[in-house]
């Protein structure tokens, strides 16, 4: 019984954790730091979508991309095609 007991203690133990990861996203910088969690999510997805695609590609209209990038993240558990893609640029 006193088995039971403590992992029930360990089981809300480690969804407190999960609850934290999901929320600061697993990144070290987050949760060791400090860091403010949503300014360093955008520098991360500004310096990927900007310094690595929009340079290395030689992207012609890199706000239509940011655009797509923005869509994307915003509506990542839905469905979607290239027609409505293009319909919102």
């Amino acid at each position: 019984m006193d088995e039971m007991i403590g992992l029930k203690e360990k089981q809300g133990m480690l969804l407190s954790y999960l609850d934290d990861y999901m929320l600061t996203g697993g990144f070290p910088e987050v949760v060791v730091k400090g860091v403010d969690q949503q300014g360093y999510l955008k520098t991360l997805f500004d310096g990927i979508l900007f310094k690595d695609i929009v340079k290395r590609y030689k992207v012609r209209q890199p706000q239509r991309l940011y655009d797509i990038g923005l869509y994307l993240l915003a509506n990542h558990s839905n469905e979607f095609s290239l027609t409505r893609l293009k319909n919102i640029l």
